[in-house]
């Protein structure tokens, strides 16, 4: 009896370097579209063509259109694709990086960016997040008000657990950069948002992001410890978060508890708290 021959493995098509590189200038020319359509169709594809190697050297060109939407489109699918890819290429080198953090008008721009719908502020978040990555970024973060857009941008109304995780990174992504950076954010009262995210029902991506900040906020400034004792729920959702299922809710929040607990401000403040509990 003939045995069925062995199944061959499916081979994924080879693309070319020159196939790249032309779809590449393809969709970078139709980023000049007059079609709302076809433009965001092109921004989504620049941002995944920007990850092959082989488009490398051609991902600066993209760069000024995509900025020029940003600047002139109203198209809420234009907007949220061209961040992302502008998130995408200045993920892809230093020199990329710098090359957007330079652009004329990017720090307004993105950080305006925030008071839009959730799609475009999630992008506008995480183009923040990966600008955060330098002193240069931050810098052009700081000279664009960025730090009082992302507090307010936590405390829009129709964010999602998604947009807030978002903007929490971002917060998360600045105050990490120094402590210079993080003083700021508290300065700026990003604290007091952050905070508030604790006690409320949320993700646990949210509350990961939430506690971290925290940690990172809270040594930085001298007004850190006052202001987050202020927010209502913060200090006695902690014990309750340290019991969580999530694994990274649970270790994160009971080392922020341990640190409270030694702390000679905020100590007594949470006893109180949470025997008025």
């Amino acid at each position: 009896m003939a045995t069925a021959p062995a199944p061959q493995a499916s081979q994924q098509p080879i693309i070319s370097a020159a196939d790249v590189a032309k779809e590449f200038k393809e969709q970078v020319q139709l980023l000049q579209d007059q079609d709302a359509g076809r433009v965001a169709a092109a921004a989504a594809a620049v941002m995944v063509l920007a990850t092959r190697d082989q488009a490398l050297l051609l991902l600066p060109s993209a760069v000024p259109p995509l900025i020029s939407l940003l600047m002139s489109s109203s198209d809420m699918h234009v907007r949220r694709n061209s961040l992302a890819a502008l998130t995408s290429l200045m993920s892809r080198s230093q020199h990329l990086h710098s090359t957007v953090a330079k652009a004329q008008g990017i720090g307004p721009l993105v950080v305006g960016a925030l008071k839009e719908e959730v799609g475009v502020r999630i992008n506008a978040a995480a183009f923040l997040s990966n600008l955060a990555q330098d002193a240069e970024g931050v810098a052009v973060i700081t000279s664009s008000a960025g730090q009082e857009a992302l507090a307010a941008a936590l405390q829009a109304t129709d964010n999602n657990d998604q947009s807030l995780e978002a903007v929490a990174d971002a917060i998360c992504a600045i105050a990490s950069s120094s402590k210079e950076a993080a003083a700021l954010l508290v300065a700026k009262g990003a604290l007091e948002p952050v905070a508030s995210l604790l006690p409320s029902p949320h993700s646990s991506e949210v509350h990961v992001r939430a506690l971290i900040a925290i940690g990172v906020l809270l040594p930085a400034s001298p007004d850190a410890p006052s202001r987050l004792a202020s927010v209502e729920g913060a200090l006695p959702s902690l014990p309750a978060l340290a019991r969580s299922s999530d694994p990274d809710v649970r270790v994160i929040a009971a080392d922020l508890f341990t640190t409270i607990a030694k702390h000679t401000e905020l100590r007594p403040l949470l006893e109180q708290q949470l025997r008025a509990k």
